[in-house]
């Protein structure tokens, strides 16, 4: 077995599962798995700092240089990156399906309630439910002009 040269210091190799771990021990990430380093491994835009001659292959297993992922990591901006919209968009889109989905519970009350009446043969018909719906502010909707 080679010998190591004397005042070389040989780099920590560890797996992507090992390094990942290690991420988190060390307080330079919040969370890691060992498929988000193989993500950013992949990715040519994430400006992963290990070349491929930088692995060493242990049987089966990828290794990798920890001294040089662990600056590399630090200097990466923290956190999950930019939500899919803006928050004050995001906050706005679901108060509006909430509202929806009041009123949708709202007319379908109306609507099953009518429903019930013409079944048990009260004498309902259409423009009791027109009324109905008028009457708790759901009137007919306007039709968009193709002009």
């Amino acid at each position: 077995m080679p010998e190591d040269t004397p005042g070389e210091e040989q780099p920590t190799m560890l797996s992507f599962t090992e390094a990942a771990d290690r991420l988190v021990e060390d307080g330079i990430a919040q969370s890691m798995t060992a498929e988000g380093l193989r993500r950013l491994a992949r990715d040519p835009a994430s400006g992963w700092p290990i070349g491929p001659d930088d692995y060493r292959v242990v049987g089966k297993t990828r290794m990798l240089p920890y001294e040089l992922l662990a600056p590399y990591m630090q200097a990466r901006k923290r956190g999950r990156g930019p939500a899919k919209q803006p928050r004050k968009k995001r906050d706005k889109v679901m108060a509006q399906e909430q509202a929806l989905s009041a009123d949708a519970r709202a007319i379908l009350g109306i609507v099953w309630k009518w429903i019930s009446g013409a079944n048990d043969g009260f004498g309902t018909d259409v423009g009791d439910l027109m009324h109905e719906l008028e009457s708790a502010g759901y009137g007919p909707v306007e039709e968009a002009s193709d002009g």
